[in-house]
């Protein structure tokens, strides 16, 4: 038996993002016919005092609702319902259609594509036809573009087939969509009994014809041309009814002698301007145009009006046109004699030039230059002559033509045949740049989340953002565009062949590629905890990377057999068959072979002078080695940080996609067989305030955090800082986070104000005073780099100090 959930989830197609609109649509039919909507719209649950019984109604409306809509979500998007922590119908739906109704350009495109294609390919039933063209009015105002109710009762007006000429000369001053509906409705049923008649009426005509044929021809001369529904001529019998159009009897609508003028009137009232040639009455306004062939540019359309936000394809034209300058930039006006000549050898003005940015409906954008401002169009016009001398190819069909660009083959624009014309969605991009069928400028949250995942790719950060685990972070990210960080971290040889090693590993920590990478040499002082080298420990399977920093080589045998105690403690299951490593001695040693040996685990050497064999660990080493330069690039940090970068980079790296694997899979999924909890990545290097201990705080009003640096996360709801005063790195808790202050300038502030310090300690000691002739000096201490740079007599006094132990508190450590 089917139950009441398997029956509001028939025929609803599960959500996968892109399909909303559909997929909401017939979840709202659904609910309502069932009667459970109430429960998501308005979703306002009885209040206090409420019938036991509506109490009982709400909760079964509510459960039926919250079902129907989880249920018709894919995998992926129910993972993220379960996340909310909700029962709620109405909490459900909101979420859903904050996450995917779209209101970018391209959705405006791809719903403005979709009501033309219904206003030009009407339905045959009037009553799907309507409903369609309802459906999408009710989407535009979803995102916030709304079509007024007369004018979407002319467009539907304008999109009836050519049966309903006549009506529409009846009906052009209908307003109300309720009303047009309705009466369209009953012309369509007049229509369909029309049609019964007409169908017997041929039918006992043909049978007279069979018997006693007419030597009148209805397609000669003396005949009286056929109705478009194909019935008889006036001489197979009067017609009983009324014209639609003149209101007489006697003859049909298609036979009227005013059908000519009717038919001018009603383009009037849909296009709001009349079906005439424009290029002759502008040609009598212009009488003087110039003959210059310089001038004169051609075009074959004209005439056929457009709706707003399309374009005509014209093959024959050379000139692009617009008949409304609002959106051109760079505008210039044209001389006063300059027209554009028309096929019908008219002669159009033209009133000035400008560029025009357009977005098509794929989202590219595209620049049009030169296009010609004339007024008296009607319409706007794309010259086909145009494109393919700028290098394009027009391709057609019966239904469609496609634009491309000529080397590379990329699709500029596509044209759909609306009536006897090739119509292009376009829509208007106002912009200052000057481009040519450019990629879209970088998006500020993009580079903003770039610079957060340590500065992965662009298709590995649109990739991490598809998967969710990032909280914050949104699905859908714009373009990254250009990062000069990357370019200045990361730029790298060619590629070289790699040579192959056999079959990848697919079991987790099954074989592992150990790495070492340094010395990392610094011109002035030491890196964090005294690190001079990093070793790289990189999982085949998962690609899961492990990074640690050493202050000696010989640390690395002591790291790797810590690694894999560990790892055999936290992944029982999962234990270490194989390693890879180069020919370094540290990894090589006897004590470390015989630890490997004991353990049952195999060590694949590389061959020398061929790190290539080694290429996943060469690779993970590059990736965050580079991760870390930018990183520090970024953050203007000096690069004594680079520990804590690399640490931080690993982290990234094991939470963003990885090419090796399946679509979308991060490598922390692939060791561990589940998502990382969602988090928020914040930007290495920021500037992070943490909370001051009361125990450590000098009074009730005095400040409660100090600003410290961000070095990346810690552990669960923990950040590793580093405080520029106490020179130490610490984990904190209670963090603020400012992720416009740079560490740099932190770093430099607090520079300044050790030396402000430090010279007032040296000042406190009086050693240019009458009684320390010795080290009498001429002129203040200055700062040198990161040093106090003093006189030699001044530093005799201070090394007399010292060694009688008589410095002050405090300024033994600015004296040393």
């Amino acid at each position: 038996m089917t139950s009441t959930s398997d029956k509001l989830r028939e025929g609803i197609a599960p959500l996968l993002g892109p399909n909303y609109r559909l997929w909401a649509e017939r979840v709202k039919t659904v609910l309502r016919s069932h009667g459970y909507w109430s429960a998501v719209a308005p979703g306002t649950p009885p209040g206090e005092g409420a019938a036991a019984q509506e109490l009982k109604d709400w909760t079964t409306a509510n459960a039926k609702a919250y079902g129907c809509i989880f249920l018709t979500t894919s995998d992926e998007i129910q993972t993220d319902l379960a996340r909310l922590g909700t029962e709620d119908g109405k909490v459900l739906w909101d979420y859903l259609r904050d996450e995917y109704r779209s209101t970018s350009v391209e959705a405006r495109l791809q719903l403005k594509s979709e009501l033309l294609d219904a206003l030009t390919a009407p339905k045959e039933s009037m009553r799907d036809h309507i409903g369609q063209l309802a459906g999408l009015y009710e989407q535009l105002l979803q995102i916030g573009k709304p079509v007024d109710e007369e004018e979407r009762c002319i467009e539907l007006l304008w999109s009836l087939p050519s049966a309903y000429r006549g009506f529409k000369w009846s009906a052009s001053a209908t307003t109300s969509w309720t009303e047009l509906r309705s009466k369209i409705l009953e012309a369509e049923r007049s229509l369909k009994r029309e049609d019964e008649k007409d169908a017997k009426t041929r039918q006992d005509a043909a049978f007279a014809v069979y018997h006693a044929p007419s030597p009148a021809k209805s397609s000669g001369k003396g005949g009286t041309p056929a109705s478009r529904h194909g019935g008889a001529s006036k001489d197979g019998g009067s017609f009983g009814g009324a014209c639609w159009l003149c209101k007489q009897k006697g003859h049909r609508f298609f036979d009227c002698p005013h059908i000519d003028s009717a038919q001018d009137f009603i383009s009037t009232k849909v296009d709001g301007k009349k079906h005439q040639d424009t290029a002759i009455m502008a040609r009598e306004a212009t009488p003087q145009a110039t003959d210059d062939p310089a001038d004169v540019d051609l075009a074959c359309v004209v005439g056929a009006s457009t709706m707003a936000g399309h374009f005509i394809l014209d093959t024959g034209s050379s000139r692009h046109i617009v008949a409304d300058a609002s959106g051109l930039t760079k505008y210039r006006k044209a001389n006063p004699d300059t027209g554009i000549e028309c096929a019908n050898g008219g002669l159009m003005p033209v009133a000035g030039y400008g560029d025009l940015v357009v977005t098509t409906q794929a989202g590219l954008r595209i620049e049009l230059r030169d296009v010609a401002h004339c007024p008296s169009a009607i319409g706007n016009l794309i010259g086909g002559k145009r494109l393919t001398k700028s290098g394009c190819t027009i391709a057609f069909d019966n239904t469609s033509a496609v634009v491309t660009v000529g080397k590379s083959g990329q699709v500029l624009m596509k044209a759909t045949v609306v009536g006897e014309n090739w119509v292009v969605p376009l829509e208007s991009a106002k912009t200052d740049s000057v481009m040519v069928a450019s990629e879209p400028s970088a998006d500020p949250e993009t580079m903003h989340w770039h610079r957060c995942a340590g500065h992965v790719g662009e298709s590995t950060l649109q990739a991490l953002a598809a998967t969710g685990t990032v909280a914050g972070m949104p699905k859908k990210l714009g373009p990254l565009g250009f990062c000069s960080d990357c370019a200045e971290g990361k730029i790298a040889r060619s590629k070289h062949p790699r040579i192959a090693i056999g079959e990848r590993e697919h079991r987790p920590l099954s074989k592992i590629h150990v790495d070492p990478f340094g010395p990392v040499n610094l011109k002035d002082g030491q890196a964090l905890g005294g690190a001079k080298y990093g070793l790289i420990i990189t999982d085949e399977a998962s690609h899961h990377v492990w990074v640690s920093t050493m202050q000696y080589k010989s640390e690395a045998a002591g790291i790797l057999k810590a690694f894999h105690a560990q790892a055999s403690t936290r992944y029982p299951d999962k234990p270490i068959s194989r390693i890879r490593t180069d020919n370094a001695s540290e990894l090589n040693s006897a004590d470390l072979l015989e630890y490997w040996a004991r353990h049952g685990v195999k060590v694949e050497p590389s061959p020398r002078y061929a790190p290539q064999s080694n290429g996943m660990a060469e690779r993970a080493v590059r990736t965050i080695t580079e991760m870390c330069r930018t990183m520090l690039i970024a953050a203007n940090l000096p690069a004594s940080f680079w520990p804590a970068a690399v640490r931080a980079a690993a982290y990234v790296k094991n939470r963003v996609p990885a090419t090796g694997l399946k679509k979308g899979e991060t490598p922390y999924d692939a060791l561990h067989g589940r998502p990382p909890k969602p988090e928020r990545l914040r930007m290495f290097g920021c500037i992070a305030w943490a909370k001051i201990p009361e125990a450590q705080r000098t009074g009730k009003f005095s400040t409660k955090a100090m600003p410290c640096i961000y070095l990346g996360p810690a552990f669960t709801n923990a950040s590793r800082l580093w405080d520029p005063i106490s020179k130490k790195e610490m984990i904190e808790h209670s963090v603020v986070f400012d992720e416009e202050g740079k560490a740099g300038t932190l770093l430099e502030k607090e520079q300044s104000r050790q030396y402000e310090q430090q010279v007032a300690q040296l000042r406190a000691l009086n050693l240019t005073g009458d009684d320390a002739q010795v080290g009498r000096v001429e002129k203040e201490p200055v700062r040198i780099g990161g040093q106090l740079e003093v006189g030699e007599g001044v530093r005799a006094a201070m090394q007399a100090v010292l060694d009688e132990d008589a410095a002050p508190e405090g300024a033994r450590e600015a004296m040393e």
